[in-house]
């Protein structure tokens, strides 16, 4: 797994994919930090489908149980180049308090930098 947020690929959704996903109310969006740019999953703004980004991602989930490949791909894409998020989701999702969600994020937040501290003072190896 790529835990660096700081080299993200490139927008993993066809034109096609992209457009069924807006019609169902959600988006990926580019995102900056301090650690870099990386993905997050998103309620559509201009869509009134869902209220808060979470119920954008309990829909993806659910759509994993009717075996949905646009949702599953979504879904390992964020895991592999956007960990920050797909954590947050996924503890979020595991019923995990608020105040255990931001420690464990700050945790990974924590694990990338160092990752990235040494990354940049090896030179990679």
């Amino acid at each position: 797994m790529q835990n660096r947020i700081t080299k993200f690929p490139e927008y993993p959704l066809s034109e096609e994919e992209t457009n069924q996903v807006e019609q169902e109310g959600w988006c990926l969006s580019l995102m900056s930090c301090n650690l870099g740019d990386y993905y997050q999953l998103q309620k559509l703004d201009e869509s009134d489908i869902f209220e808060t980004d979470q119920e954008a991602w309990d829909f993806v989930f659910t759509a994993l149980a009717r075996l949905d490949s646009l949702s599953l791909k979504v879904l390992i894409f964020l895991k592999e180049h956007s960990p920050l998020e797909w954590k947050e989701i996924a503890l979020t999702r595991a019923g995990a308090s608020k105040e255990d969600i931001e420690k464990s994020l700050l945790s990974l937040r924590d694990k990338i930098v160092a990752e990235e501290l040494v990354m940049s003072t090896t030179g990679g190896n």
